[in-house]
Formats: structure tokens, sequence, C-alpha cells
């Protein structure tokens, strides 16, 4: 009866996240042409923050469960490694790069959890020193070039609190974007973290990223 039920249900099975399998897709970093316009040209990143990052890159649709068609990720794509403050890797988002308006910009392996991205940048913090929280994985690769120590958190409402602890004593700041689930996520993380430092986006950019990549330079006063 209880197979019974599970094939009636008729829901797709979410496959348990294959950590070991991400892993070998970022193994060896590779940084095709779609990638190379996009950090380099279009967003002015620096290589060694791309390398730091273990950023990677396909060409071509690619499984996100090994000895699995579908799902895949969608090529061309960057290859956005999560990993832990270790260095272990948590999760792996995708960056589609293509011209096709239908498929979405941003893919995790389904079931995946939310988490922050470059924690291993805390192990690096000096005591006192400033770290900059951004809402996207760009604007905190853009943060990174400019010469900060930077996180990125997508949601804080599905971070869970025990991955808001490392946070809790730093000396935080952020430059929300310029729309509304910036705001939400400014106001969201300075209930969690209430010494959070806000920074304005000068009137007309969206975000860092944008700032940095329309910029020469760009002068961080904390």
């Amino acid at each position: 009866a209880r197979r019974k039920q599970r094939n009636d249900n008729n829901q797709p099975q979410v496959k348990r996240l294959d950590v070991g399998y991400l892993e070998s897709l970022v193994r060896s970093p590779l940084i095709n042409r779609h990638a190379r316009q996009f950090l380099y040209d279009e967003r002015r990143i620096d290589e060694r923050v791309v390398s730091w990052l273990g950023i990677s890159s396909i060409s071509y649709d690619c499984p996100i469960f090994p000895m699995h068609v579908s799902p895949c990720f969608n090529g061309p794509a960057l290859l956005i490694p999560y990993r832990d403050m270790e260095g272990k890797l948590l999760n792996i988002q995708a960056r589609y790069l293509g011209q096709d308006k239908g498929k979405p910009r941003f893919q995790f392996p389904k079931g995946s959890n939310c988490n922050i991205f470059n924690l291993p940048v805390l192990k690096l913090l000096h005591e006192g020193e400033p770290l900059f929280i951004t809402e996207g994985v760009t604007d905190c690769m853009a943060m990174l070039s400019a010469g900060h120590k930077a996180v990125a958190i997508p949601s804080a409402s599905l971070l869970k609190p025990s991955e808001i602890m490392p946070l809790k004593s730093l000396n935080v700041h952020m430059f929300p974007d310029s729309d509304v689930p910036g705001e939400k996520l400014y106001f969201e993380l300075k209930d969690l973290l209430p010494q959070l430092m806000r920074h304005d986006l000068p009137a007309g950019v969206k975000d860092f990223g944008q700032l940095w990549a329309s910029s020469k330079s760009v002068n961080v006063n904390c």
C-alpha cells in the first residue's frame, strides 16, 4: 500500500544533494569565453577574485545529478561554489549566461539549503576589519575586486539562526540594492545583526556591482 501511495502521488522525488559530484564540476575551474566576457569585460571582476572563489563555467547543459540527463544546469553558465569556513563545498549555484529569456538566470539543485556565500573569507578577517554583506554573488565579487572582504546573503529569512552566528560579533556593513527586495533584506539583517552599518548607493545605481563596473575606482568609507 505504501508503494502504491508513492506512485499515486505522482510527484518527482527530490534527489539528495551529491556534494561529491558537484565538487567534481569545479575541481578544475575553467573560464570559457562566455564567462570571460561576463566577468572581465562586463563586470570588471579581478581575475584573482575569480581564482580565490573557485569560479568555473560550462558551455553546454550539464546534469545536476550524476547519471541523469535531467535536471540540468543550463549552459552556458558560471558555476559558483558555496563553501563553509573550512573550504568544504556546500552547494553550487549556476548563473546562466545565454540569450534564452525563458531560462532562469540562477539555478540551485532542487532540495538545496540557502547558505552564505564566501564564508572562507571570515578566517582572513582582522579584528575590527569591515565585512561587507551583499545581496548578490556578483555584487560580492565586485566588492572583493574593490579590495574589501565580503560575503553574499541572498535571503536572510531562509537562513538558519546558526548560520548567522559567525557574523554576530563582526563589523558588518551593507550597500542595500536600490529596490524593494534590497531594502527588505537590509531590514531583515538589521534585526539579526543590530550593528549592521548602512551605506547608500549613488542615485540611479541599482547595486554595488553596477557601481563597480561603471567606475574606475570606488571609495568606501567605513
